[in-house]
């Protein structure tokens, strides 16, 4: 018999419990004798407490080795299409006469346990799940190409040619489904196990984090030459309970090599829309949190909707947090990737805010990422974007994948830390190329990502802060660092302007900035050439990143009757 397939016959409502807050599911679809069983092995290995498997259902006959409950739920075809008509699968299929399905109630059984479900099934199963309301990341994994996989077969020693060249021919067609638009977002090429190894444990910390992976990607344009690491594949024996449906065929057409392929196949192109323009007066404003300024009076403190439609107090923040009346509200960082910007995120995330992370560098977004799931904070409350604010169109797009991510939500708070200095910008004899990459970040960044938050914020009626991070010294340049302190100054400029605009209009929104003096960072390294350990440590006559990130808290958590216009840093004993 060959092989049929109906749609997922579920309601949204069906998924309501395990849509937010949770980490995704993760399908990982391809050939047999990829490998796949494997790489799987080896992802769930890699952290067993947070991945699990959920058991499908199947009407075959066990096979030896094989229990009830363990490697599939086996059940009466009359059992199956009962729960079929019911609509109690996520996905199902008829396989050479038999039926195999996984049930809803088993994958959302995995997530609610804050473990990320990993389904390994065939390509028709993940159509269907894709159709589905269930919040998952795809992944096919490939052989180089069809004649590789075929010498692996063979090197098994189990299977005749003819069934071989079965196997081959519908691997074929199962490889053409990397070309679906919308299907699958990462392909590994088998290529070497080792690497494939690691790809797909990249791939599932993505999932544990609950991120959708086109909002680490959508804005990177050149970000897949970055991504294409090809992966591993050795011959590997099917386990027991695997998905068999994987063998069965899927009618298209004659499939390409797809180690030709990127590593990341986006679902979706970012469509860079303009920011809708505000009314002449925002709406009507929730209820300030404690550090909030504005002209509106309000009547009580609601916090407004989290992420998932989870109240902020479920998301509490460290007990003793400076930033308590922001819990649930979101802020985004610009160079967030190391030094001020990264102590920043660290510290917002401690307190419970939402924290969009903004930097050029994916992998150092990538360190981040594992080094906020492994402090204990709340991944799902953490999105990092590659996205260089010199680029409008990117910076145009943040507030709509914020909303993306976090429905209803916004940009709260705002912390403009992204800055480059270079040390061939003398004024005689300077590279106008360093000087116009200083401007570009230092001041265009800048004022791009402050005009689009602040008319998120109008736009939403929300109230809201922005934070500049400045230089305490930046009116008295000298030598190379002239330009650069001149970028600074004009930092000044723009934030009095800011403030002074917005106090015209009435708006419910803080302007602060923050100027330190002598900060441990990598731009000063990289400014000076000293070789000065990580902003994290403390040596003499210099303040930490940290210490930058704890005066960011310090303004957010300022009463509403106490504006902080302006907050001054510099090491004990240093004479500015």
């Amino acid at each position: 018999m060959g092989t049929t397939q109906s749609g997922p016959a579920t309601s949204e409502d069906k998924y309501e419990d395990m849509q937010y807050g949770y980490p995704y599911a993760l399908v990982v679809c391809g050939p047999s004798g990829v490998g796949k069983g494997t790489l799987i092995k080896a992802l769930a290995e890699s952290a067993p407490d947070k991945y699990g498997f959920s058991v499908s259902h199947t009407t075959r006959q066990p096979r030896p080795g094989e229990k009830h409950g363990e490697h599939y739920y086996f059940v009466t075809k009359e059992e199956m299409l009962e729960a079929i008509d019911a609509g109690m699968f996520l996905e199902y299929a008829e396989v050479h006469g038999h039926y195999y399905g996984t049930s809803i109630q088993a994958v959302s059984d995995v997530i609610q346990s804050s473990r990320c479900c990993i389904l390994d099934i065939d390509v028709q199963g993940a159509r269907l799940v894709r159709a589905s309301n269930l919040r998952a990341i795809f992944c096919f994994v490939a052989p180089p190409d069809a004649e590789e996989l075929g010498k692996r077969l063979r090197a098994r020693g189990t299977e005749s040619e003819e069934a071989i060249q079965t196997r081959v021919a519908n691997a074929k067609k199962e490889m053409e489904s990397i070309h679906e638009p919308g299907l699958f977002d990462f392909l590994i090429v088998n290529d070497d196990l080792e690497s494939a190894k690691q790809q797909l444990i990249q791939v599932g910390n993505l999932a544990l984090t609950g991120q959708d992976p086109s909002e680490i990607e959508e804005l990177a344009e050149g970000s897949q030459a970055d991504s294409q690491q090809q992966p591993p594949p050795q011959p590997q024996q099917q386990q027991p309970g695997r998905d068999d449906r994987a063998q069965a065929g899927v009618a298209s057409q004659e499939s390409a090599d797809p180690g030709e392929e990127a590593a990341l196949l986006r679902r979706s192109e970012p469509q860079h829309e303009e920011a809708p323009k505000p009314a002449s007066a925002p709406p009507e404003a929730e209820a300030p949190p404690s550090g909030a300024k504005g002209g509106c009076e309000a009547e009580g403190a609601a916090a407004g909707p989290s992420a998932g439609g989870q109240p902020p107090e479920q998301e509490a923040p460290a007990e003793g947090s400076a930033v308590s009346s922001w819990v649930g509200k979101v802020a985004v960082v610009t160079g967030a990737s190391s030094g001020i910007g990264h102590a920043t995120v660290l510290e917002l995330l401690r307190g419970g805010v939402r924290v969009v992370a903004v930097a050029r560098r994916r992998e150092r977004l990538e360190k981040l990422q594992v080094e906020v799931y492994n402090a204990g904070t709340n991944p799902a409350d953490f999105l990092p974007i590659v996205c260089d604010i010199t680029k409008e169109a990117e910076v145009l797009a943040l507030p709509r994948i914020i909303a993306k991510r976090w429905p209803g939500a916004g940009v709260d708070i705002l912390v403009n830390n992204a800055g480059i200095n270079r040390d061939n910008a003398s004024l005689i004899e300077g590279s106008t190329t360093a000087w116009v990459e200083m401007i570009s970040t230092n001041v265009l960044g800048l004022a791009m990502c402050t005009r689009e938050a602040v008319n998120d914020m109008m736009r939403r009626g929300a109230y809201g802060h922005v934070i500049n991070i400045g230089q305490m010294d930046s009116r008295s340049g000298s030598g190379s660092d002239a330009f650069y302190h001149a970028t600074k100054n004009a930092v000044r400029c723009l934030t009095d302007g800011l403030r002074a605009e917005c106090d015209k209009r009435s708006l419910p929104i803080r302007i602060t900035l923050v100027s330190p003096l002598a900060v441990q960072t990598e731009l000063a390294r990289a400014a000076t050439g000293d070789d000065l350990p990580d902003g994290s440590k403390r040596s003499q006559d210099t303040l930490a990143a940290s210490d930058i990130a704890a005066a960011v808290v310090w303004c957010l958590a300022a009463p509403p009757h106490v504006d902080v216009s302006e907050v001054s840093l510099k090491p004990t004993g240093i004479r500015a």
